[in-house]
Protein backbone atom coordinates (compact mmCIF):
# COMPACT_ATOMS: atom_id res chain seq x y z
CA UNK A 1 0.00 0.00 0.00
CA UNK A 2 1.37 3.61 -0.85
CA UNK A 3 2.61 5.01 2.40
CA UNK A 4 0.86 8.47 3.09
CA UNK A 5 2.76 12.07 2.47
CA UNK A 6 1.68 14.99 4.74
CA UNK A 7 1.81 17.22 1.92
CA UNK A 8 -0.85 14.86 0.40
CA UNK A 9 -3.05 15.89 2.80
CA UNK A 10 -3.27 19.34 2.14
CA UNK A 11 -3.64 19.51 -1.44
CA UNK A 12 -6.38 20.36 -3.30
CA UNK A 13 -7.36 17.94 -6.41
CA UNK A 14 -9.93 18.04 -8.48
CA UNK A 15 -11.97 14.75 -9.36
CA UNK A 16 -10.83 12.93 -12.47
CA UNK A 17 -14.47 10.79 -12.44
CA UNK A 18 -17.69 11.61 -11.90
CA UNK A 19 -20.45 9.22 -10.75
CA UNK A 20 -24.00 8.73 -10.13
CA UNK A 21 -25.42 5.63 -8.58
CA UNK A 22 -29.11 5.26 -7.14
CA UNK A 23 -31.13 1.99 -6.00
CA UNK A 24 -34.76 0.97 -5.97
CA UNK A 25 -36.68 -1.40 -4.79
CA UNK A 26 -35.91 -3.66 -7.71
CA UNK A 27 -32.70 -3.15 -8.51
CA UNK A 28 -29.65 0.01 -8.68
CA UNK A 29 -27.72 0.85 -11.53
CA UNK A 30 -24.88 3.87 -11.88
CA UNK A 31 -23.36 6.14 -14.56
CA UNK A 32 -19.95 7.28 -14.45
CA UNK A 33 -19.65 10.74 -16.80
CA UNK A 34 -16.73 13.25 -17.85
CA UNK A 35 -15.69 12.85 -21.34
CA UNK A 36 -16.84 8.67 -21.48
CA UNK A 37 -19.50 7.39 -20.24
CA UNK A 38 -20.03 3.73 -18.30
CA UNK A 39 -23.44 2.43 -17.43
CA UNK A 40 -24.14 -0.54 -14.97
CA UNK A 41 -27.22 -2.11 -13.53
CA UNK A 42 -28.55 -5.17 -11.82
CA UNK A 43 -31.84 -6.56 -10.45
CA UNK A 44 -32.20 -7.85 -6.94
CA UNK A 45 -32.84 -11.29 -6.21
CA UNK A 46 -35.88 -11.43 -3.95
CA UNK A 47 -34.21 -11.81 -0.64
CA UNK A 48 -32.34 -8.45 -1.17
CA UNK A 49 -36.01 -6.83 -2.04
CA UNK A 50 -36.79 -7.15 1.35
CA UNK A 51 -32.96 -5.43 2.42
CA UNK A 52 -33.23 -1.35 3.76
CA UNK A 53 -32.75 1.36 1.26
CA UNK A 54 -29.41 2.07 2.46
CA UNK A 55 -28.21 -1.28 2.31
CA UNK A 56 -29.77 -1.20 -1.20
CA UNK A 57 -27.61 2.16 -1.62
CA UNK A 58 -24.17 0.92 -0.56
CA UNK A 59 -24.89 -2.64 -2.49
CA UNK A 60 -25.21 -0.32 -5.49
CA UNK A 61 -21.90 1.37 -4.45
CA UNK A 62 -20.43 -1.69 -3.98
CA UNK A 63 -21.89 -3.94 -7.22
CA UNK A 64 -20.96 -0.18 -9.35
CA UNK A 65 -17.82 0.13 -8.28
CA UNK A 66 -16.73 -3.59 -8.50
CA UNK A 67 -18.22 -3.48 -12.64
CA UNK A 68 -15.97 -0.04 -13.06
CA UNK A 69 -12.90 -0.48 -11.14
CA UNK A 70 -10.76 -1.18 -14.35
CA UNK A 71 -11.87 2.33 -15.29
CA UNK A 72 -11.57 4.17 -12.07
CA UNK A 73 -8.37 2.52 -11.43
CA UNK A 74 -5.92 5.24 -10.21
CA UNK A 75 -8.05 7.85 -9.74
CA UNK A 76 -9.88 10.33 -7.64
CA UNK A 77 -13.68 9.61 -7.96
CA UNK A 78 -16.84 12.00 -6.69
CA UNK A 79 -19.23 9.32 -5.95
CA UNK A 80 -22.64 10.84 -5.75
CA UNK A 81 -25.92 9.11 -3.77
CA UNK A 82 -29.61 10.37 -3.04
CA UNK A 83 -29.18 8.45 -0.27
CA UNK A 84 -27.73 10.76 2.69
CA UNK A 85 -27.37 7.59 5.24
CA UNK A 86 -25.18 5.96 2.62
CA UNK A 87 -22.77 9.22 2.04
CA UNK A 88 -22.30 9.34 6.18
CA UNK A 89 -21.64 6.04 6.49
CA UNK A 90 -19.06 5.86 3.49
CA UNK A 91 -17.59 9.05 6.00
CA UNK A 92 -17.52 7.84 9.37
CA UNK A 93 -18.81 4.15 9.10
CA UNK A 94 -21.99 2.64 10.64
CA UNK A 95 -22.44 0.77 14.09
CA UNK A 96 -25.20 -2.12 12.27
CA UNK A 97 -22.70 -4.86 11.60
CA UNK A 98 -24.58 -5.75 7.22
CA UNK A 99 -23.91 -2.14 6.43
CA UNK A 100 -20.32 -1.29 7.77
CA UNK A 101 -19.27 -4.84 6.08
CA UNK A 102 -20.15 -3.31 3.42
CA UNK A 103 -18.41 -0.33 3.59
CA UNK A 104 -15.43 -1.69 4.54
CA UNK A 105 -15.54 -4.26 1.47
CA UNK A 106 -16.11 -0.68 -0.56
CA UNK A 107 -13.06 0.37 0.80
CA UNK A 108 -11.14 -2.64 0.57
CA UNK A 109 -11.62 -2.39 -3.30
CA UNK A 110 -10.67 1.25 -3.35
CA UNK A 111 -7.41 0.68 -1.97
CA UNK A 112 -7.06 -2.70 -4.41
CA UNK A 113 -7.58 -0.41 -7.97
CA UNK A 114 -6.20 2.71 -6.04
CA UNK A 115 -9.36 4.38 -5.99
CA UNK A 116 -9.45 7.53 -3.92
CA UNK A 117 -13.58 7.83 -3.06
CA UNK A 118 -15.32 10.65 -1.85
CA UNK A 119 -18.92 9.95 -1.43
CA UNK A 120 -21.42 12.77 -1.38
CA UNK A 121 -25.14 13.37 -0.89
CA UNK A 122 -27.00 14.86 -3.99
CA UNK A 123 -31.34 15.54 -3.98
CA UNK A 124 -32.39 12.88 -6.19
CA UNK A 125 -34.08 15.71 -8.00
CA UNK A 126 -30.40 16.57 -8.99
CA UNK A 127 -29.68 13.06 -9.50
CA UNK A 128 -32.07 11.98 -12.32
CA UNK A 129 -31.12 15.50 -14.18
CA UNK A 130 -27.53 13.77 -14.30
CA UNK A 131 -28.60 10.60 -15.36
CA UNK A 132 -31.01 11.45 -17.95
CA UNK A 133 -28.11 13.90 -19.67
CA UNK A 134 -26.09 10.75 -19.70
CA UNK A 135 -28.85 8.22 -21.04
Amino acid sequence: MNSLKVKDCFLIRKPQRFVYSDASATGCGSVITLNEDHICHKLWEPSECSKSSTWRELVAIDFSLESFAPVLEGSLVKWFTDSQLAAKIMEVGSMKLDLQRLAVKICQVCAEHNIRLEVQWIPQTEMREQIISVV
